[in-house]
């Protein structure tokens, strides 16, 4: 009787391994999902400030006093 006792108490293990197994696959999958969401987020946050620093320049250039002679 014993025999049959562990025989179930490592059936009832394994399927309790598959299932944490499974959650723990779920849980990479969100991990990397959240990863590539925080590296475009950071990319498109580079990407802004870089127009932002690109119109001040433009911004600036145009409050100076430019002439185009000068570059004659």
């Amino acid at each position: 009787m014993a025999s049959m006792d562990l025989t179930n108490e490592v059936v009832r293990l394994r399927a309790e391994l598959e299932k944490v197994s499974a959650e723990r696959d779920m849980l990479l999958c969100e991990v990397s999902n959240l990863r590539r969401e925080l590296e475009l987020s950071e990319l498109k946050h580079l990407q802004d400030d870089r127009c932002t620093h690109c119109h001040d320049l433009y911004i600036s250039d145009l409050d100076t006093d430019f002439e185009p002679s000068a570059l004659a």
